[in-house]
């Protein structure tokens, strides 16, 4: 969980990062798709979902093995 959890801060930071740089040229609203925002948004959530996945599927086998 460690990888996940150090990507998930990167890309937290680049996007945030990303709507400060575009604020400091007067841009307050970012276009649809955005071609910067949009694939590290995703890749957010994708991580996101793996990682709820994998604690779901930690979970499940924690009470397999207490049985």
């Amino acid at each position: 969980m460690a990888i996940p959890l150090a990507v998930l801060s990167i890309c937290v930071t680049a996007n945030h990062w990303y709507l400060y740089y575009m604020s400091w040229q007067d841009v307050y609203w970012l276009d649809n798709y955005d071609p910067v925002a949009v694939p590290v948004a995703l890749l957010t959530v994708l991580l996101v979902l793996f990682s709820a996945g994998y604690i779901v599927k930690q979970i499940t086998q924690a009470k397999k093995v207490k049985g």
